[in-house]
């Protein structure tokens, strides 16, 4: 049967159905093109694998992927925790707010935007700077939240401190402070402000091209060479330039060609 992005990624894949776990939602998601553009990086990577393959010891290759197979192997923490241990897996579920941990989630601030914190291993010198920077020094005072143990162990009162405080001022208000903490943190964005992100704008992810339809946004490849993901052209037309590729790097004849279009092959 035919594949596409909703069906096979989303749906089939389990990826929409985690998603509902993990967001403790009660109807799907499908963001369409989310699989198709995982999927092609996938077979990219594959095809220069066999590529360097055949350079290299003059074999060929058949390379093969699919939008199920890669759904799979995105979602494969849940798929695996679901195998070995159904009854207890918590990877791809919904996590209740007394199962997390104060060093690793999303805190509210003034505007009802929200702060990340990624303070993995919760070292002593990052909690110590960000009481410092939150200007709540007596929270590092606290004999609750003296060390990581007793952090972990009262984690719940020390989230409701972080709370208060987070909530205290705007998510551009604490954009300058955060900037200057040891430990990871970042703004959940919008689209739109991701677009206009520093990083963004210094990789020049987003290019302006112009094509037929007009001059448009395109958001380019994350991989990029010497510092460059490329010229960022417009995407061709279907099948635009099939003849030129097994012509040029097939080394197919014009004859060929024209019998493998005849016999509906090809495009």
């Amino acid at each position: 049967r035919g594949g596409f992005d909703g069906a096979s990624w989303w749906a089939r894949g389990s990826l929409a159905a985690t998603a509902m776990e993990v967001t403790n939602t009660d109807f799907p998601p499908a963001m369409l093109g989310h699989g198709d553009g995982m999927s092609g990086l996938v077979l990219a990577g594959g095809i220069v694998a066999a590529l360097f393959k055949r350079e290299r010891t003059g074999e060929v290759t058949v390379v093969d992927s699919s939008l199920f197979g890669t759904a799979a192997w995105f979602n494969a923490p849940a798929i695996i925790g679901e195998t070995v241990d159904p009854a207890n897996n918590t990877m791809g579920k919904y996590s209740a707010r007394e199962k997390r941990h104060w060093s690793v989630g999303d805190y509210a601030t003034a505007d009802g935007r929200y702060v990340h914190l990624t303070f993995l291993g919760d070292r002593q010198d990052q909690w110590l700077d960000l009481c410092n920077l939150l200007e709540r020094e007596d929270l590092a005072q606290d004999p609750r939240f003296l060390t990581s143990v007793e952090r972990a162990v009262n984690t719940l009162a020390l989230m409701d401190e972080l709370d208060a405080q987070f909530a205290t001022k705007t998510l551009n208000d604490w954009k300058p402070i955060l900037n200057q903490a040891k430990g990871v943190w970042a703004p959940v964005q919008t689209v739109g402000e991701m677009v206009n992100d520093p990083q963004a704008q210094a990789n020049r992810m987003i290019r302006m091209i112009t094509d037929e339809g007009g001059t448009q946004p395109i958001v380019m490849p994350p991989v990029m060479f010497n510092e460059d993901a490329g010229p960022g052209n417009p995407a061709p037309n279907f099948a635009q330039h099939t003849d030129e590729v097994l012509a040029e790097i097939a080394g197919f004849s014009p004859e060929r060609i024209a019998e493998l279009h005849s016999s509906g092959a090809i495009a």
